[in-house]
């Protein structure tokens, strides 16, 4: 048994800077999984295991991951449990 990572799945349409950035429900910056600039046509899969930018554990609760592409930005909850 183990923590189970989150796969947040991208598609990159076209190139450009591309983030994806990871904040709990205060608004506090937790981890960034930057991409930084794929060429466009591309795909990746992100996966987040729970952890701060310092590599311990967060918190049970719920997270918000924006998806960060160079026109707009995707906003998406998931709920952590431990």
């Amino acid at each position: 048994p183990g923590d189970q990572p989150v796969s947040i799945y991208m598609s990159y349409p076209y190139a450009g800077n591309y983030a994806v950035k990871i904040y709990n429900s205060a608004g506090e910056f937790i981890k960034d999984l930057d991409p930084g600039t794929p060429p466009g046509g591309t795909e990746h899969s992100f996966f987040w295991d729970g952890t701060n930018e310092y590599q311990q554990k967060c918190a049970s609760g719920i997270y918000i991951i924006y998806a960060v592409e160079p026109t707009r930005v995707h906003e998406a909850k998931i709920l952590l449990i431990r």
